[in-house]
């Protein structure tokens, strides 16, 4: 088995309850072990010819342990437009955030600072990077981002210095951050629990494979069926 990022969260969860395990998350490390052999065969694939870009996908779900109040962040970071991501990371946060939008620039945080390292390691290795482009979908994290100083000094106070570090950044044309639906998230199922479709088409992107929609009665996309592109 070639990939792991679709175990992250996973892991992640099931790590925090090492001390205090129950019968339930037993059933939940049995669920993943069956998954890993379901999906043994999975693969990333990265494609010579391809595209080079540099672009990541930042996510946070906020208060999602119940224990001790903190979120989840993840990132994925892309080199090619069709490839596999180079790097994907899911963690709990270490801060315990007071709002949605706090949790939301903690991950962003993170993600920001190893696109800078990539983007070095590239230049070194003698490829021209374009700009970066970080998407979230937290409007509201954007507006503080790209307004570091209209943020009032008592709300959010402990992750200001992190503010000015990323609004540097995109002064410097470093890198942009832009907003991005959350059903087009790719990196939603890495920060919460998805529905099989959904994180299917996601976890098939951050792998490197290609899903086309096939519609079927109704509308709706949750209920077409995704199948590989021949492409």
């Amino acid at each position: 088995r070639s990939r792991a990022f679709d175990l992250l969260m996973t892991v992640s969860v099931l790590a925090t309850r090492v001390k205090d395990c129950r019968e339930e998350d037993r059933q939940h490390l049995m669920k993943l072990l069956q998954y890993i052999n379901y999906t043994i065969d999975d693969k990333m694939i990265f494609k010579r010819d391809s595209k080079i870009i540099l672009e990541a996908y930042s996510d946070a779900s906020f208060n999602c342990y119940q224990e001790d109040g903190k979120g989840q962040s993840a990132f994925a970071i892309f080199v090619t437009n069709d490839g596999a991501a180079v790097m994907v990371k899911s963690n709990k946060q270490y801060l315990t955030a007071q709002s949605a939008m706090e949790s939301e620039l903690m991950a962003i945080n993170d993600c920001y600072k190893e696109v800078i390292w990539v983007k070095n390691i590239l230049e070194e290795l003698g490829y021209k990077i374009p700009i970066g482009t970080l998407y979230t979908d937290n409007k509201a994290a954007i507006c503080v981002i790209k307004n570091p100083n209209i943020q009032n000094k008592k709300h959010s106070r402990h992750i200001r210095r992190q503010l000015f570090g990323i609004s540097e950044r995109i002064q410097e044309g470093i890198l942009s951050v832009k907003y991005c639906p959350t059903r087009e998230m790719i990196v939603d199922p890495l920060t919460k629990p998805l529905s099989g479709v959904r994180s299917r088409k996601h976890f098939e992107r951050l792998s490197g494979e290609r899903y086309e929609i096939l519609a079927l009665n109704g509308n709706n996309k949750e209920d077409n069926n995704w199948v590989k592109s021949e492409k």
